[in-house]
């Protein structure tokens, strides 16, 4: 996803729908994990998990309403129809030290 006020929206969109406390970290996660798919591809699993989700959506759940709502299977890594099985590490940001042990 490249698109930072879409993602903005629908995440906004998901904090107020689960009454769920918005933070920097959880975003910057969030972002980081999205970042290999398409524009297309998140507007359309963000709108299935509006719909369908009961909980707020772990990263795993928003890849897997990606892989429900797509009509291929693999990663799009830009809007050109050339699908890659590569996909680079997650890198988490940093946050709070308080979590780590």
């Amino acid at each position: 996803m490249r698109d930072i006020d879409s993602f903005a929206k629908y995440m906004l969109v998901m904090f107020e729908i689960f009454e769920k406390r918005i933070s920097k970290l959880l975003l910057d996660i969030y972002w980081e994990i999205l970042k290999e798919y398409t524009d297309h591809q998140c507007t359309r699993a963000f709108e299935y998990l509006i719909r369908n989700a009961k909980h707020f959506p772990l990263p795993a759940d928003i890849i897997e309403a990606i892989a429900v709502t797509s009509p291929w299977t693999g990663v799009k890594q830009d809007d050109s129809e050339t699908l890659t099985s590569e996909r680079d590490p997650i890198v988490v940001p940093e946050g709070p030290r308080r979590w780590r042990n």
